[in-house]
């Protein structure tokens, strides 16, 4: 009874099943709960909305639930020179739209994150192709063989996307797909992988959405610009007043648009209204084009309401240091407070994601015993973290 009374936000992917405004399992837990919660929907499945979307422009939308490019890529893998694969920032197209100074900096990036620790192996396989594509050199480095190519896939079209690129003189295929992988590639590097990464944190979500929206309403192809923002500005609702609440934590938003938000929380701003302040971020609202564009000139502080301050109460918040000046809220005990909470809280649902499969693969098969069923999942999972891998040095 305790931890149901702790519940105060929830995580899930986005589909319909989990957002729906009657039966959707959101709201089927708040009917449980006997009220409302902070909804965080998954970024990498926000990710995946606009990878999806870039890859519609080139190659069209597909009904079935298999990519057959990359199902033809996989049988072919076997006969490629692996040793043999083309430098992506060595292209001219890709070197008039990536800048020196964003390539190095896009290394250093993937650099950082590659030596961190992470959930799945194709998380730092990306990064590696990342850092090939902008002429790193990884010491005895080796393309991974395919893995599934359904759509359902996180990441499946980036790491093929990247692999078919650095191999296009082996692999066969028009100057028009060619041409599709070579863009693809230059939005993976340039905003997909970085948001991907950098989004996980619940905290540092709400600057990254925004900047996100930012740097697609800037994105140098106005014919990608244009797809993602009639994307994004169906899912608006990411960037609920309440949610935004979280950036007071964030140590990467700038001091001054902190005060600016704390100035916001005393106005009266109308919930519905469609105003220069852009409180319209319901998700029964359809901003148009142009409105999005706009994002290119806000700050988180256009987003904050009174209702902004639920955040607070949900944790149990005195919100008294805002009587001080952002510079010194982290000598304040009740912000930090707040900090010690949200700093392990996740916007992504991948360990969901992860142990979903893992009572997918030993529910049934092995015993109907729940006792048992536990006791193997408990095995089975910290046998996975002694042995992540399945080499010889791994096992050894």
């Amino acid at each position: 009874m305790n931890m149901i009374n702790s519940v105060e936000m929830v995580c899930f992917d986005t589909t319909a099943t989990n957002t729906g405004k009657r039966n959707g399992a959101g709201m089927l837990l708040e009917q449980k709960l006997k009220r409302s919660l902070l909804w965080l929907p998954c970024r990498h499945h926000i990710a995946e909305i606009i990878l999806r979307a870039v890859f519609e422009i080139y190659f069209g939308k597909s009904c079935g639930p298999e990519v057959a490019i990359f199902e033809r890529f996989s049988r072919e893998w076997n006969t490629f020179n692996l040793k043999d694969f083309s430098i992506g920032i060595m292209d001219e197209e890709v070197r008039r739209a990536i800048s020196a100074e964003e390539c190095e900096a896009n290394k250093e990036f993937c650099i950082k994150n590659i030596a961190k620790d992470h959930i799945r192996h194709d998380y730092k396989e990306l990064l590696q192709l990342m850092f090939i594509f902008l002429g790193g050199s990884i010491p005895n480095f080796s393309f991974r063989a395919p893995g599934a190519t359904s759509h359902a896939r996180f990441m499946s079209k980036a790491i093929y996307a990247l692999k078919m690129f650095a191999l296009q003189k082996q692999f066969k295929m028009s100057s028009s797909h060619l041409n599709g992988f070579r863009n693809v590639c230059i939005f993976l590097v340039r905003l997909y992988i970085p948001y991907w990464f950098r989004t996980t944190n619940a905290v540092e979500a709400p600057n990254l959405d925004l900047q996100l929206i930012k740097n697609i309403a800037g994105y140098y192809d106005p014919k990608i610009s244009l797809a993602l923002l009639d994307k994004m500005k169906k899912h608006l609702w990411y960037l609920s007043e309440e949610a935004v609440g979280l950036a007071f934590f964030d140590s990467n938003v700038d001091l001054n648009v902190k005060r600016k938000m704390v100035e916001a929380l005393a106005l009266e701003k109308e919930f519905e209204s469609n105003d220069d302040n852009g409180v319209y971020l319901r998700k029964n609202v359809n901003a148009s084009i142009e409105e999005m564009k706009a994002f290119i000139s806000k700050d988180l502080s256009c987003f904050v309401t009174q209702r902004t301050r639920n955040i607070f109460s949900r944790l149990e918040i005195d919100v008294k240091f805002f009587n001080l000046d952002p510079s010194n809220w982290c000598e304040n005990a009740e912000y930090l407070k707040g900090v010690q909470i949200l700093k392990n809280v996740t916007a992504v649902n991948d360990s969901a994601e992860r142990k979903v499969k893992l009572i997918t693969d030993f529910n049934r098969p092995l015993t109907h015993s729940e006792e048992d069923k536990q006791y193997l999942l408990h095995i089975v999972e910290n046998y996975r973290q002694k042995f992540p891998s399945y080499t010889k040095t791994s096992l050894l």
